[in-house]
């Protein structure tokens, strides 16, 4: 089963990748090619506006399925009762239908059936239907927990008719999230040359570097395109960076960036100051956090522009935007949360930088 330590082996994705308009009616397609019967996790959203077509397309292709809608949080507790529900239906494979919670939860529901899983994200928030990795919580939603995975995703079916019709919020939330990996590898780095770093985090800078210059086009486009329901180039090269080029990236890394500022003040923020920041979404609290990470790393032209992005896309900047009215309270909390990361702990003087760091939001 998936556990807390960092995987050594390099898992690049997914076996395959579908994105397409229409995508949701190869579900089945997919599926008959790694088994007979499916445990199908869906979100109660994502399930209304995409059932009929997987439905279909399972039926075609032969493909039987038991349906169990879930709208909560992926915990340890649900991971048991979908793996009790798998056995005991006889079903020999996963499909996750839905936001990041829901990815993560069929991830980590599969590795502990041992079975193959289909993602089918229906909003292109996070990469998560893509990393080899699931963030678990208790069933509330708090102390944010990372499982990593010994196998990839089998594959992913991206419907761009389903994304066009998503809340630009998420598409925005998404490509500050992928926007995240950019700032993260550059953690507590100097220059990015062939003799100056790995292999695979000089191949992770260059790729990040592609997808945020992608992102700094289009985002701003995409998010009013589909506001309109509108399917573009825009929003196809947009969801195509949230979820499959930051799912690279991330496979590259070996998730390593999950440990970066970025991530661990998004964990920080859910451990610490919960119901504060119930209501944002996972790639807007790590969007507020690269403020810290570019502060801490005397990027004052990385810390700009996701400045810009933020405030552009209407999102906290401050504490106080965050909910949180207390500022010494939260520079004080979070520190004390956040000093035992690699990135701050391996680092002379990394709390003292870290305050300074918080203390400019």
């Amino acid at each position: 089963m998936g556990g807390n330590k960092m995987e050594e082996a390099y898992k690049f994705g997914c076996g395959r990748y579908i994105q397409e308009a229409g995508a949701l009616l190869r579900v089945g397609e997919e599926a008959k090619r790694f088994g007979k019967k499916a445990l199908i996790l869906a979100g109660p959203t994502a399930w209304k506006v995409s059932e009929e077509k997987i439905v279909r397309g399972m039926k075609d292709a032969g493909v039987n399925h038991v349906l169990h809608i879930y709208g909560g949080y992926p915990s340890k507790r649900q991971i048991d009762e979908n793996a009790t529900q798998f056995k005991s239906e006889g079903c020999d494979l996963i499909i996750g239908v839905g936001g990041g919670r829901m990815m993560d939860l069929a991830k980590a529901s599969a590795d502990a059936c041992a079975c193959p899983v289909i993602n089918v994200p229906t909003i292109a928030a996070t990469c998560a239907a893509y990393a080899p990795l699931s963030v678990i919580y208790t069933d509330e939603g708090r102390d944010p927990e990372y499982w990593w995975f010994e196998k990839e995703v089998d594959a992913i079916v991206v419907d761009e008719t389903i994304m066009a019709h998503q809340p630009a919020r998420y598409l925005a939330a998404g490509s500050l999230d992928a926007i995240a990996k950019f700032v993260e590898v550059h953690h507590n780095r100097g220059a990015f040359t062939p003799t100056s770093v790995p292999v695979d985090v000089y191949a992770a800078y260059h790729s990040a570097a592609t997808t945020y210059e992608l992102l700094n086009l289009f985002t701003e486009q995409a998010c009013a395109d589909v506001a309109e329901g509108k399917l573009t180039e825009a929003v196809h090269t947009v969801v195509f960076c949230n979820i499959a080029l930051t799912g690279i990236i991330s496979s590259m890394t070996r998730g390593r960036g999950q440990a970066a500022l970025g991530h661990s003040f998004y964990n920080g923020l859910k451990t610490c100051f919960f119901d504060e920041t119930h209501g944002y979404k996972h790639g807007e609290l790590v969007g507020t956090g690269l403020l810290v990470q570019t502060a801490f790393d005397k990027n004052d032209e990385l810390r700009s522009a996701v400045m810009s992005l933020l405030k552009k896309s209407k999102l906290p900047v401050t504490f106080a935007e965050l909910g949180i009215t207390d500022k010494e309270k939260g520079v004080r909390k979070l520190a004390d949360y956040m000093e035992n990361y690699d990135g701050i702990k391996d680092i002379p003087e990394g709390k003292k930088r870290l305050i300074g760091a918080l203390e400019t939001l």
